[in-house]
């Protein structure tokens, strides 16, 4: 997501380059969501081996004894530590 948010602050003007980070992000989630995909979507295949990637996961958790909120959590502290990083 980088590229896509250094070449979408390329685009604004000078004066909207002050936008705060989250602001920003936010901006990129709709031009992404709304822009047409440029490569074709994912196989059947690349879909299927995905699932069982997910299901091997959720199974890990299980047998680890996370929780949803122990997940939530996680996801949150790696996206946080991305920003950082980025």
């Amino acid at each position: 997501m980088t590229a896509v948010k250094e070449q979408f602050m390329q685009m604004l003007p000078q004066s909207l380059s002050e936008v705060p980070d989250d602001e920003v992000q936010y901006m990129i989630n709709i031009l992404v969501k709304w822009s047409k995909p440029k490569s074709k979507s994912a196989t059947d295949d690349e879909f299927s081996e995905y699932k069982i990637k997910m299901k091997k996961s959720q199974q890990w958790a299980k047998e680890v004894g996370l929780t949803p909120e122990d997940i939530t959590k996680a996801i949150k502290a790696v996206r946080q530590e991305k920003r950082q990083q980025g």
